[in-house]
């Protein structure tokens, strides 16, 4: 994530995060009988408070996921943020989940309160 997304807290928020390692893509093999699974939240830049009740899963079928060339949606419904009181920078974490094997990535955003209901 080149740029730090905003977050507006009550709003539904779409980030593409594209994941590498080692500057490559991360393929994540979704060959059948893979259990695949893709979770992400907010989190606090020293990775001691959570900003949402649980992580959120996303999906392969969101508008723009690539997941075998490592393009990931971020999906976060209203209801998912409209309840976070902190305003600053922040961590969204990513974590993918094959077969139980996990690997976890990092990007900054940038959270604002929403005012307008």
């Amino acid at each position: 994530m080149a740029t730090i997304p905003n977050i507006v807290t009550g709003d539904d928020i779409l980030i593409i995060a594209p994941l590498e390692i080692n500057g490559a893509p991360f393929e994540i093999d979704m060959s059948p009988g893979n259990d695949v699974q893709i979770s992400a939240m907010l989190v606090s830049t020293d990775h001691k408070k959570s900003y949402m009740a649980a992580a959120t899963t996303q999906s392969s079928s969101s508008e723009g996921a690539d997941w075998a060339n490592g393009i990931v949606v971020i999906e976060f419904d209203k209801e998912d943020t409209v309840d976070i009181t902190f305003q600053g920078v922040a961590l969204i974490e990513i974590q993918v989940s094959i077969n139980s094997k996990a690997k976890t990535w990092f990007g900054s955003v940038n959270i604002i309160t929403g005012r307008i209901a």
